[in-house]
């Protein structure tokens, strides 16, 4: 039983030890055929009886399971003689005597306790007496009658004893029934067995009680036996639990997930009350998590002094080296230092306090869980990582985009104004060629200080790249926005000090909106997807601010379809195809099976004499949408083929990889396109891959399908591009003639940290090669996911982490030098696919 919580909870358990001992004396006075022993005995009984008593409480010992304790005990066989050869009252005084001496010996109880054991003690034995007395007076008093009321008498006291137990315990923690039926379900066949094994040893002495020396002897060596295999194998099921424990929390990469398993599992194992885990990052607590309720005091930092015995192993007084009464403390360490404490208290079980083995076991659950902190960390940095800019601590662009569906969903609901602004800071290259790139990082750490500190609760700040900045938020009307907007830019326009010099740098700003109706959401819903258009409006605005010196421009229709850089755009990009001026790089591909450089994509760079390097994605769909993507793809197919002829005259038989458009597969002309130009530089066909994206197969099926097959026939491979991103039918991959699945990055970066993305790519290979298709993974930056990508079976990966996109001379150089082995231009010798 714990320890008392009040003065009124004490006094109801003397007042229960009182009434237990008066019921006691009442059935001893009215037992049947009165008090006298039911065999006569030598004067030699009492004390040995006493002494057995006293033997079978010091001997007893407990299983624990959980929080659950089975109790084994052999009182019963000292208590069956003494309701056969002892008088009632004097079997109620060697019990008292020989039961009470022990348990002052080995537990030292308070007053209340030890005299409700007294009460106990008492009523057993009274109302064994009487049982055992009932049954032989309804019988001819045989000795086959005596054995066989004396083990039903014994079986009965045990489980009033277990009664009146639950009923203390239920003065402190409530539950009679509840831990009543728990007891006795778990302890009723012990009782019974006990109960069988005292009749065994009762059976020669109602011969003649010298003969119980013979079989108490063998009993007391089976018991002894027993205990130590009960040691034992309790030892065994805590060891087999605490390394389940690993595995258990293997699966978690979150450290809230990793902390709650942690707290749930130790209060399990160790039957502790409370537990807690403190995690440090950088020496400062991250989160504290807890089982029950919170333990008050737990460090927040690791050179917390009161803390510094458990966290740095030295030897003083605090916590007793890692351990007091009801509290136990380990350090979780890492080999970057302290990274956790776990702390448990309040014993649960057959042992109310902590032992030194519950601390060695909670020390090895800290050792095995600092493996699992630190890969929570590390994920928990990685998500950061891929949601924050790192120079500046904002949310990045992919951040930035999933909030906005949030933000409009809350500017319906709130009937309130959802804007975007987008920003861009003029004048800021000079910054970085004048005086270098330093002075640009602190330049843009300034800023987002500056804007930051402009924002209200419930605005998201972000930095997309280079000097471009994103906000967006809810206000309650567009003047409210062109004010907030205005405090933004004046804030940026603020003279900065950067190594001691005053720069002026201001900052033009776009802003889109969306007001809290259903119409302007739709509105957008019909210029595509809303989140995506509200980006573009306001970076449409911000371009239309900075080409006019604005300072800020609200997103207006007439801006989008008639802005200056849009027309200069598209008649720049007719130029540089006309004279060469978009370049090809070459991404080399690595066999993964052979590890040898197999192939390479082409990617088409464009770099603008004023814009600088134009991201493929803005000038591409230029060239879609006004008609030159023909021009740009025949330029990038010559380019391409003339590569592999090039590449196999300096000994490298490599295959070349060229993305297609949705409105090449709809040129009804490209495979003649394809086919001349591969006669034009005697390449074989089977060199060139064409890839094309998921949405492309879903567009105009027929059409796109009829190229596809011609493609095909001429011997061309094809190759789905971004596996995974799109919606294509998986019947499209049954009936088309496409050879190669490419795995979208997305899914491939963070393949080593994040078990869905791990299953996404296992399921993706193995669909592929069910198909028979072969598997490619982009995006393999390091030489971890490289490896994984062997394990799963993947079969060519390109990314950073091989090599990144190169000009044909660069490439040529690189595959010289490279570490990797490159296939030779040898016409035997069959490439992957």
């Amino acid at each position: 039983m714990d320890a008392p919580r009040n003065t009124s909870t004490v006094a109801r358990i003397v007042v229960l030890a009182m009434a237990l001992i008066g019921v006691a004396v009442v059935a001893i006075v009215y037992a049947p055929d009165g008090t006298a022993p039911l065999r006569t005995a030598p004067l030699w009984m009492p004390l040995v009886v006493c002494l057995a008593f006293g033997v079978a409480e010091l001997a007893v010992f407990h299983l624990e399971h959980r929080r659950e304790a089975i109790t084994f005990s052999i009182s019963e066989v000292p208590s069956l003689y003494a309701l056969v050869f002892l008088d009632i009252r004097v079997a109620v005084a060697v019990r008292l005597v020989g039961g009470l001496a022990a348990v002052w010996v080995t537990r030292r109880p308070p007053l209340h306790k030890l005299l409700y054991n007294a009460g106990v003690f008492a009523l057993e034995i009274a109302v064994g007496a009487c049982v055992l007395r009932t049954i032989v007076s309804w019988s001819d008093g045989s000795m086959t009658w005596v054995l066989a009321g004396g083990v039903i008498a014994v079986g009965v006291l045990t489980v009033v004893g277990v009664v009146l137990v639950c009923v203390a315990i239920a003065q402190f923690e409530g539950d009679f029934i509840g831990t009543a039926l728990t007891e006795l379900r778990s302890s009723v066949w012990i009782f019974a067995l006990n109960a069988t094994i005292a009749g065994l040893t009762l059976a020669p002495a109602l011969v003649t009680p010298w003969l119980s020396m013979f079989a108490i002897a063998p009993i007391v060596i089976l018991w002894i036996f027993v205990r130590q295999q009960g040691k034992i194998g309790q030892t065994l099921r805590d060891v087999e639990s605490i390394q389940g424990f690993a595995g258990r929390i293997a699966g978690e990469v979150d450290l809230d997930g990793i902390g709650r398993a942690t707290v749930d599992e130790t209060t399990r194992l160790l039957r502790a009350r409370q537990a807690g885990l403190v995690i440090f990052d950088d020496e400062v607590a991250l989160m504290t998590i807890s089982a029950g309720i919170p333990i008050v005091g737990l460090p927040v930092r690791t050179d917390d002094l009161r803390w510094h015995a458990v966290l740095h192993g030295v030897d003083d007084e605090s916590l007793g080296g890692g351990r007091v009464d009801d509290l136990c403390a380990a350090p979780v360490r890492s080999d970057k230092g302290v990274v956790g404490v776990l702390v448990m208290r309040g014993r649960e079980g057959a042992v109310e306090s902590f032992t030194e083995t519950d601390l060695s076991r909670l020390r090895t659950l800290a050792d095995q869980l600092a493996g699992a902190v630190s890969r929570g960390l590390m994920h928990r940095h990685l998500q950061f990582e891929a949601n924050h800019d790192l120079l500046t601590g904002l949310a990045n662009r992919a951040a930035f985009e999933r909030d906005l569906t949030d933000l409009r969903e809350r500017a319906l609901q709130h009937a309130s104004t959802a804007f975007v602004v987008m920003f861009d800071l003029d004048r800021f290259k000079e910054v970085n060629d004048t005086l270098g790139h330093h002075a640009g990082d602190q330049l843009l750490v300034e800023v987002a200080h500056r804007l930051t500190r402009v924002t209200e609760p419930g605005d998201l700040l972000a930095r997309f790249a280079g000097d471009e900045f994103a906000l967006s938020g809810l206000r309650d009307s567009i003047d409210d926005i062109d004010i907030f907007v205005r405090a933004c830019t004046s804030a940026v326009a603020r003279p900065f000090n950067i190594d001691g010099l005053e720069l002026v740098v201001n900052a033009s700003a776009g802003v889109a909106t969306q007001t809290g109706d259903a119409d302007s959401a739709a509105m957008l819903r019909r210029a595509g997807d809303a989140d995506s258009a509200l980006l573009r409006r306001a970076d449409v605005a911000m371009y239309h601010a900075k080409q006019n010196h604005l300072g800020h421009e609200f997103y207006r229709d007439e801006i989008d379809r008639r802005t200056p850089a849009r027309l200069s755009m598209l008649a720049d990009l007719r130029t540089a195809i006309d004279r060469s001026g978009i370049e090809l790089h070459f991404q080399p591909k690595l066999d993964l099976v052979a590890n040898v450089v197999c192939g390479a994509e082409v990617l088409a760079r464009w770099q603008h004499p004023t814009r600088g390097s134009v991201p493929p994605i803005e000038f591409i769909k230029v060239a879609e949408e006004s008609g030159l993507i023909r021009s740009l793809t025949d330029l990038v197919l010559e380019g391409s083929i003339g590569a592999i002829a090039a590449l196999d005259a300096r000994g490298h038989r490599l295959g070349i990889a060229v993305n297609l458009s949705t409105q090449d597969l709809l040129d009804e002309l490209l495979c003649d396109r394809v086919e001349r130009r591969l006669e034009q530089f005697g390449v074989e066909p089977t060199r060139l891959t064409l890839e094309i994206t998921e949405g492309t197969l879903l567009y105009d099926g027929p059409r796109t399908r009829s190229t596809i097959e011609r493609l095909h026939q001429i011997g061309v491979h094809l190759s789905i591009d971004d596996f995974g991103t799109g919606y294509s039918s998986l019947s499209y991959l049954r009936q088309l003639p496409v050879t190669e699945l490419k795995i979208d990055r997305s899914f491939v970066t963070n393949l080593v940290v994040d078990a869905q993305d791990e299953t996404i790519v296992r399921s993706t290979i193995d669909l592929g090669h069910n198909l028979g298709l072969q598997v490619v993974a982009e995006g393999v930056e390091t030489n971890d996911v490289a490896d994984r990508l062997r394990v799963l079976g993947c079969d060519i990966a390109q990314g950073y982490g091989i090599c990144r996109p190169l000009p044909f001379d660069q490439l040529t150089t690189w595959l010289v030098n490279t570490s990797f082995a490159t296939r030779q231009a040898d016409p035997t010798r069959p490439l992957p696919w």
